[in-house]
């Protein structure tokens, strides 16, 4: 059979044999028995259950007579989940410590048996192999499609031999422990930053100026009284004169996707801009109206010239606060904001602007604004830094994910 365009060698330098086309079958077993642990009421099992597996939590202990439906799976198995809408992760590899296992009938727990375990989660986690399930599915709907553990079994899958399984399984997680551990440190940074703006905030941390004398006192204002601030809206989208050619970026929520916006994926034409404002880099960006403000406030700094849709509200400030810090000092009373000034009850959720507007803020000196916005700058870049870095690694997982494997 057609063999990967990526492939390891032995240790004298002679390539492996070829890959031999095998059905899952041939290469697992499935475990299809759904057991109704009432019928064991002494004993204890460890459940694997959706939150538990979306959180990298460590599966619970419960008492079988408290559990619903589910599969025993035995130590050292790929958990395949088997609807077919879900957007999270669909596959994981479990090396369970116990010997007593149990996970929701909607797992598939496969054993690999002889076979590399490691390079059976791999192959089965590939973008090819995802897509060719979802053509097997059954169900009348998407909410209601499933694998079927029939289906799955006769699945093909391409195989090597047991010691190439090992060498691209250990290659594989190696990557993804390069990418845990830089993941690890962002998280870190993140935490570090966030501690830091709430002392410096509580005023706890205070800076001094160059000749080491104590600034002023804060003072404190209501927002509107620093800031002028403006919305945007949406040109006719059957106009086509409004946004071809595309000349300008028009940012809406979706965009929003870090603390800076470079660019947009959306453009309105020249036409177009004579109905919205174009603003200036440095502009801070809120999302003000939308279904993430349940949980999340979307700030960011504009970094290019834009215009903005009516989901967006465009900052920008006066000469007695520096954008960099009023950005910040927002983002740090980011909880304050949903808890108080975000409209509840509605299909969407929005801010309620005159209250946001009024609400007051912590204002130091300007050169004691600015040593506060630098030093957050500098986490910024660093947590910019590490995104980057988690991204490139990733791309690069995906890319030998499609040429190591058939």
């Amino acid at each position: 059979m057609r063999n990967p365009k990526i492939r390891f060698f032995q240790s004298s330098g002679v390539p492996f044999k070829d890959w031999k086309t095998s059905q899952i079958k041939d290469v697992c077993s499935i475990s299809k028995e759904v057991i109704n642990p009432k019928d064991f009421p002494s004993r204890t099992f460890v459940e694997y259950s959706m939150p538990a597996f979306d959180n990298n939590q460590t599966p619970y202990l419960r008492k079988g007579n408290e559990l619903d439906s589910l599969r025993l799976s035995i130590r050292g198995d790929v958990i395949l989940f088997n609807k077919l809408n879900i957007k999270k992760k669909r596959i994981w590899n479990v090396k369970n410590p116990e010997n007593n296992s149990l996970c929701s009938a909607e797992f598939l727990p496969l054993t690999s048996g002889i076979h590399c375990q490691d390079f059976i989660f791999y192959y089965l986690s590939t973008s090819k192999f995802t897509c060719k399930l979802n053509t097997k599915s059954s169900g009348t709907s998407n909410s209601q499609k499933r694998i079927r553990p029939e289906d799955l079994e006769n699945e093909e899958i391409a195989i090597p031999c047991l010691e190439e399984q090992q060498k691209i399984a250990s290659f594989f997680s190696t990557l993804d422990q390069k990418i845990e551990l830089n993941e690890r440190k962002l998280e870190f940074l993140e935490k570090l930053k966030k501690g830091l703006m709430q002392k410096i905030f509580n005023q706890e941390i205070r800076f001094k100026s160059k000749s080491g004398k104590n600034f002023p006192n804060w003072i404190k204002k209501p927002l509107h009284s620093v800031i002028a601030s403006s919305g945007g809206h949406t040109p006719n989208m059957k106009n086509k004169a409004l946004w071809e050619p595309g000349e300008y970026f028009w940012v809406t929520p979706k965009d929003m996707k870090s603390e800076y916006v470079f660019s947009s994926e959306m453009k309105i034409s020249e036409l177009g801009l004579k109905e919205l404002k174009l603003h200036e880099p440095g502009t801070i960006l809120l999302v003000a109206r939308s279904g993430v403000l349940k949980h999340t406030l979307p700030l960011a700094f504009l970094r290019i010239q834009a215009t903005i849709n009516q989901d967006l509200k465009a900052i920008s400030v006066t000469d007695e606060i520096i954008s960099g810090y009023l950005f910040f000092f927002l983002q740090s009373k980011s909880n304050l904001i949903l808890n108080n000034y975000v409209k509840t009850g509605t299909t969407v959720q929005s801010i309620m602007m005159n209250d946001f507007y009024a609400m007051m803020v912590d204002i130091p000196c300007l050169e004691e604004q600015r040593q506060i916005a630098a030093t957050l700058f500098i986490f910024n870049e660093k947590i910019g830094i590490m995104t980057q870095k988690i991204a490139i690694l990733k791309q690069l997982k995906q890319g030998f994910m499609q040429q190591m494997f058939v």
